[in-house]
């Protein structure tokens, strides 16, 4: 009749694990290198923009604004932003 045996619905259960499986197989080291070329991009925007900014003040020979922008690295930075500054 319409009824499916169990021996058939443990083959397609089967079938969907296998595939879920290896989805994940092809994923998860896909997002990571999503995660990573995203964060490596931001980082270089960061910086183009940053330089950009530098160049516009150095081209009108203007000093930014205290409390507005400022890239010097302050007495009380931490050394991981030292570090960013280089």
């Amino acid at each position: 009749g319409g009824y499916a045996t169990v021996t058939e619905l443990s083959g397609g259960i089967y079938k969907s694990l296998l595939t879920t499986a290896a989805g994940l197989v092809v994923a998860t080291p896909t997002f990571v290198a999503y995660s990573y070329l995203s964060s490596r991009v931001n980082t270089l925007m960061h910086d183009m923009e940053r330089a950009g900014i530098e160049i516009v003040q150095m081209l009108t020979e203007t000093e930014p604004e205290s409390g507005i922008i400022s890239f010097q690295p302050s007495a009380e930075s931490s050394p991981r932003d030292l570090r960013r500054e280089k």
